[in-house]
């Protein structure tokens, strides 16, 4: 590859690095935002459940901004690994 190619896979990597800490930060507001709107969609459902869909959606925006994350930061270092070996051979 070239070093054209490895500076836009960096470019993705700090890309969705950025996605990630905001999914991270942001976990609960669109947790209880996802929950809200499964709760207009059901009738009569109990605090209980209502509950439970709630953790579950904030964890998964958890889970998901972390994997994201730690895809941009390992898209980051190899990316930069890359870069410095194509410097030092041209």
């Amino acid at each position: 590859m070239t070093e054209t190619s490895w500076k836009n896979a960096m470019a993705i990597g700090i890309l969705s690095s950025v996605i990630g800490v905001l999914l991270i930060f942001f976990n609960v507001d669109l947790g209880t935002t996802m929950a809200a709107s499964w709760l207009v969609s059901e009738s009569g459902v109990d605090p209980e459940t209502y509950n439970v869909v709630l953790d579950s959606y904030i964890t998964n925006f958890l889970v998901i901004g972390s994997i994201v994350f730690s895809f941009g930061l390992i898209m980051i270092t190899f990316s930069s690994y890359q870069l410095l070996i194509i410097r030092e051979k041209g």
